[in-house]
């Protein structure tokens, strides 16, 4: 054991060893890069436009155009019940209940950054069933003679299953205030 840490000590300390001279190290850097390249500032004043569009922050933060996308997703996954699986009522080889359960999912989004301290974007999203049968009480009638009874109606409506999943607008005051109004998601680095 002793052999093989010495035997690394030295090696480490042999590999750290300066081989040669500063002028050794010394290199053209001109013949490296090629000849220099002087550029003249054109002298042409920009207009506001220009002058916005070569800003690179400014070119990050707006858009002309409104960007609209979106995700869609669906999976099948198999279901087994056994209702006394341990008891021996079930066979392992016989389940009581099967099912191929299907889901589908999506998500469509708007963002529109028109200038540089404002933006707007929302996003919706639904899934299937595409829509929900929600049942309520119409109306009840209380009959209080013998015998005493009470008699409903009840109704059903239809809604589309979606819902909106942000909606939100920001911008800031001269750089230094902040404000976001709406809906919208919180997450961990953003």
């Amino acid at each position: 054991m002793l052999a093989v840490t010495l035997f690394l000590i030295t090696t480490f300390m042999a590999g750290a060893q300066d081989t040669g001279t500063d002028q050794d190290l010394e290199m053209d850097l001109d013949a490296l890069f090629g000849e220099e390249v002087i550029e003249e500032p054109s002298s042409a004043p920009l207009n506001a436009a220009a002058a916005a569009s070569s800003n690179p922050v400014t070119s990050a933060l707006t858009s002309e155009t409104v960007r609209i996308g979106g995700s869609f997703s669906g999976s099948l996954s198999p279901s087994v019940t056994w209702t006394d699986l341990w008891g021996g009522g079930s066979p392992i080889l016989d389940p009581d209940e099967t099912s191929l359960d299907s889901s589908l999912k999506s998500t469509l989004y708007f963002d529109a950054r028109p200038k540089e301290d404002f933006r707007v974007h929302g996003s919706v999203k639904t899934g299937w069933p595409f829509s929900t049968e929600k049942t309520f009480l119409k109306s009840a009638a209380y009959t209080a003679g013998p015998p005493i009874s009470v008699t409903t109606t009840s109704a059903s409506i239809t809604s589309p299953n979606i819902s909106i999943f942000e909606l939100f607008a920001d911008f800031s005051l001269n750089d230094e205030m902040y404000f976001r109004f709406g809906k919208s998601t919180v997450k961990w680095g953003v």
